[in-house]
């Protein structure tokens, strides 16, 4: 056993982790019979699936923006009005750097820092293994009203089991576009909501 950096499990501790796989409120025989029985990686956290999410009315607000029904300006106007800011230190408000970016010329790229390298930070991970198409559609939604061409996710190399969740969920987001365009073009009325291009976390 060796010490280890912090690895964004901050409420869980004493952790220790066996290979892939965190041990929240560690003791040495917690870990021992772990790694005894080569348990080596993370379970998938029980999240909100995409199908449980549509039916609670996600990516409805998506659907909007892309059928025209909310138009950027009322959407950049709501982020202002929020007075939603950045936890980053700075504080930066969120609306005001939407409008900002969207000024700049293309091509736009968003980055997403799911690193949480900070003391005491772990709320990225808390709610990406319980919410994750609340943080997809608000994604797309911000890639959207900025006109992002591109969206990378960076994912702390420690979250192995939030990174298998994204994937999971981000495939089922590809198939239901996939489908809302054949449905479309076929003029089917229960196509689900439109989304823009998703790439797997990095």
């Amino acid at each position: 056993m060796i010490e280890a950096p912090c690895v964004g499990r901050c409420e869980q501790a004493p952790v220790a982790v066996v290979h892939q796989r965190p041990v929240p409120k560690a003791d040495v025989a917690a870990v021992q019979a772990l790694a005894a029985a080569d348990r080596r990686f993370d379970d998938m956290p029980a999240a909100v699936d995409f199908d449980a999410y549509r039916a609670q009315g996600g990516y409805a607000l998506l659907r909007q923006c892309h059928d025209g029904t909310r138009d950027v300006e009322s959407v950049i106007k709501a982020m202002e009005d929020s007075g939603l800011r950045g936890l980053g230190g700075a504080g930066f408000p969120a609306g005001r750097k939407w409008r900002i970016v969207r000024g700049e010329a293309a091509p736009r790229l968003m980055a997403v820092n799911i690193d949480e390298g900070e003391p005491g930070t772990f709320k990225d991970r808390h709610y990406l293994e319980r919410d994750p198409h609340r943080f997809l559609e608000g994604l797309l939604v911000a890639a959207w009203a900025v006109g992002i061409t591109k969206v990378y996710v960076y994912l702390r190399d420690e979250y192995h089991g939030c990174r298998a969740l994204l994937e999971r969920e981000l495939a089922a987001l590809r198939a239901a576009r996939r489908r809302w365009r054949r449905c479309r073009r076929s003029n089917c009325a229960a196509a689900p909501a439109p989304t823009s291009a998703a790439r797997s976390p990095r």
